[in-house]
């Protein structure tokens, strides 16, 4: 094979670091765009679980529900061990992680062609 044959490769592999994930840009992110109050704690919870199932599931096709399914088991694992002490609601953990995913996209580390759940 010749190595022209993968040339489109290049960019692709050859990536900028620009496109890094950043925690706090991350954050600001979820706090400039969420439509439903959050608690401080309840954004820790939450990005803790999405990325535990993040770490997981890397280099698999994960699409949104995926995710929101991890986070809500997490969150049941943190108060079986009494981490935390109530559950958070499905539509807060919903637009968080959507949120996240949209970050994600942003900068080019998420794609999906699935629908929003």
């Amino acid at each position: 094979m010749e190595n022209e044959e993968f040339a489109y490769l290049d960019g692709f592999l050859n990536q900028d670091s620009e496109n890094s994930f950043d925690y706090l840009d991350l954050f600001e992110f979820v706090v400039k765009n969420k439509k439903i109050e959050m608690e401080l704690t309840e954004f820790f919870v939450i990005e803790n679980g999405f990325r535990e199932s993040w770490n997981r599931n890397s280099g698999k096709l994960v699409g949104d529900a995926e995710f929101k399914n991890d986070v809500y088991r997490y969150i049941e694992k943190e108060i079986e061990k009494q981490t935390i002490k109530t559950y958070i609601p499905q539509n807060k953990v919903d637009e968080c992680v959507d949120l996240i995913l949209d970050y994600l996209s942003s900068i080019g580390q998420y794609y999906s062609d699935f629908s929003k759940s």
